[in-house]
């Protein structure tokens, strides 16, 4: 339901901020397909009784802007772009300060979970935090992420969840995380779940090759280790498996010995259309990230008629609740039960798990549960100004 269906409409205007989303710099594809999806979404809802205004740049409006959008969904531009360096700073912390006086909101979303450093009197505050990324390297890969970074990081996750009204985040996972960082969060704390980040479609096409693995540099996801593993597999089952991997251009060195015995094709950075080819065509995707906020490529996979093995721990189990193709994280044997349970669904089934998560997992019941939140957060403001 929107606001409109199940309270009085609070009246008001609320501020959406994106001038720090920018796809062409960002690091989180993840962070920045959320955000775009969502203001898809909620462009298709009813009128939720108030106002809400997307702050963007020139950069990245014609990416983010819906091409038809309602009345009570407005846009405001600032020039130049602000995807990163001392721009992104200057933006999260002073432009941002400034656009909410300028255009009177009394309420702010802050889709990256970044607030500003001095808070505006006054308004209310929501943050998306999708995970706890950056607290996870500082204890397992400390000398990963350079020291600022890391420290500038952290303490905004910190001062986010010290000072935001409301916490937005992905998964049951994420939230108990976020709890686990300071306690006190989780009762400002509401989940909403994602629909699929890239623009998938059911898929009729023959399976080219074995196994997709989304690879990355960065050691969470774990890379190197779903090689292995694969070419432990094809070994042991007496067959060569061919293997694509998106987002690396060839084995890093770093990485020691490249596995032996498979045929991989490493394909660099892919478009999000070819990225959809690309899983409809594999046989299963192989996704054993060791942390996620949500999971996106699994519910993506299954979407375009391709199972998936994974790591069954954090918000991935969460997600999948019990869907073959869960590993442990232990041993060999362990991972090929696991990735002998995908080969082995029928289409049936496949489409059957498919219907499940697409009916848990879609834009539509995010952008109502979201709109829910921004009209309890307006009252809360109603309510604050009326008291002063």
């Amino acid at each position: 339901m929107t606001p409109k269906d199940n309270m009085t409409s609070p009246g008001g205007r609320i501020g959406i901020y994106c001038l720090d989303q920018d796809h062409s710099t960002t690091s989180s594809v993840g962070l920045y397909n959320y955000l775009k999806r969502l203001i898809g979404a909620l462009s298709q809802m009813p009128d939720p009784g108030f106002e809400v205004v997307l702050l963007l740049s020139s950069a990245n409006r014609d990416e983010l802007v819906p091409k038809s959008r309602p009345a009570w969904l407005s846009t405001y531009i600032c020039a130049g772009a602000y995807g990163s360096g001392l721009r992104r700073l200057k933006a999260d912390h002073i432009i941002v300060r400034r656009l909410i006086k300028e255009l009177r909101l009394e309420v702010v979303h802050f889709p990256k979970g970044w607030l500003p450093l001095v808070p505006v009197h006054g308004v209310r505050t929501i943050a998306t935090l999708a995970d706890t990324i950056m607290h996870y390297y500082a204890v397992h890969y400390p000398g990963f992420v350079s020291v600022p970074k890391l420290k500038y990081f952290n303490w905004a996750t910190m001062h986010t969840l010290r000072n935001a009204d409301r916490i937005i985040t992905i998964s049951k996972a994420s939230r108990e995380a976020l709890s686990d960082l300071r306690k006190e969060c989780r009762e400002k704390t509401t989940v909403t779940y994602l629909g699929p980040g890239l623009p998938v479609r059911p898929m009729t096409v023959e399976k080219e090759f074995d196994f997709l693995v989304m690879g990355s540099r960065v050691p969470h996801k774990a890379t190197p280790e779903t090689l292995r593993l694969l070419a432990d597999y094809s070994r042991q089952k007496g067959l060569e498996a061919s293997v694509r991997v998106a987002g690396l251009s060839g084995w890093p060195k770093e990485w020691g010995q490249e596995p032996a015995g498979m045929s991989i094709k490493y394909l660099g950075k892919v478009p999000d259309e070819d990225l959809v080819r690309q899983m409809g065509r594999a046989r299963a995707l192989v996704f054993l990230s060791y942390i996620e906020g949500f999971g996106l490529p699994l519910i993506e996979a299954y979407e375009t008629g391709t199972p998936a093995c994974y790591r069954d721990s954090t918000s991935l189990g969460e997600i999948m609740r019990g869907v073959p193709g869960g590993w442990d994280g232990g041993d060999q044997a362990g991972f090929s039960r696991a990735l002998d349970e995908v080969m082995e669904m029928s289409r049936h089934e496949i489409a059957e798990i498919r219907n499940r998560l697409r009916n848990d997992f879609n834009w539509t019941r995010t952008a109502e549960e979201t709109l829910e939140i921004y009209a309890e957060e307006l009252s809360a403001a109603h309510t604050s100004t009326a008291g002063n």
